[in-house]
C-alpha cells in the first residue's frame, strides 16, 4: 500500500517486515537523495493529511485511526471506534473516509473529521468505497453490487461523483447518507 504526496515528491507505504509480519509505515523521497524513513510500527493504510501529517490505520491501537507527524512525532488517536478499512483522506486534511462500525447503527463507511467533531455517515447501506478527486471538487461514491438490507434487493455497481461546494471539503450529504440503490441519487449535481 502506499500514496504519493500531493506535490509528489515522497511516498508513503507500508510494508510487512520482521518475523511476524509486523506492518510499518515508510516515507521516502522520490528522488532517492535518502533513504527511506521508518515513521511507524503496527499500521498500515497509509495517506498523507495537512501539515506534513500522515494518516493511517494502527493496528497495536485496536484498528483506530492515527495522525502522525512526518517525522515520528506527534502521534494521536483520531477516533476510539476500531476501524474495518480506512480509505481516502480529503486533499485538505481535513477528513478521512473509514468502513467501521457505527453506534447501534451496524457497519458503515464514514467521514471521520481528523481534528475532532462527529463522523458523517456517506451511504446508508454500509460499505462503500469513497475517495476525493485530487484537486477536492468531487468525491466519488462507489459500491459493488451486494444486497442492499431494507430492501432485500440487488444494489446496482455503480459509481457516482458528488461535487464538493467551494471552501468546503466534504459534500452536503443527507444526515443517514446517500441511497445508491435508488434509480437517481437525490444530491444536486451529483
Amino acid at each position: 500500500e502506499y500514496e504519493l504526496s500531493q506535490e509528489e515528491k515522497q511516498v508513503a507505504f507500508s510494508t510487512a517486515d520482521g518475523p511476524e509480519g509486523e506492518s510499518s509505515i515508510w516515507l521516502a523521497p522520490l528522488d532517492r537523495r535518502s533513504p527511506p524513513r521508518q515513521i511507524a510500527r503496527n499500521g498500515d493504510e497509509v495517506s498523507f493529511g495537512a501539515n506534513d501529517e500522515l494518516i493511517f490505520r494502527s493496528l497495536a491501537e485496536n484498528n483506530t485511526i492515527v495522525l502522525i507527524k512526518q517525522d515520528g512525532t506527534g502521534r494521536q488517536q483520531i477516533s476510539a471506534t476500531p476501524v474495518l478499512d480506512k480509505f481516502g483522506v480529503s486533499p485538505d486534511g481535513q477528513w478521512v473516509i473509514v468502513f467501521s462500525p457505527e453506534a447501534g447503527q451496524g457497519l458503515a463507511t464514514l467521514a471521520v473529521p481528523i481534528h475532532g467533531g462527529p463522523p458523517r455517515r456517506i451511504w446508508r447501506q454500509g460499505a462503500c468505497l469513497a475517495t476525493w478527486s485530487s484537486d477536492g471538487r468531487f468525491l466519488y461514491v462507489h459500491n459493488t453490487a451486494s444486497n442492499a438490507p431494507e430492501t432485500g434487493t440487488l444494489a446496482r455497481d455503480r459509481t457516482v461523483a458528488i461535487p464538493v461546494p467551494s471552501g468546503k471539503s466534504l459534500p452536503d450529504l443527507p444526515a443517514d447518507g446517500i441511497d445508491l440503490t435508488a434509480s437517481q441519487v437525490a444530491i444536486p449535481g451529483a
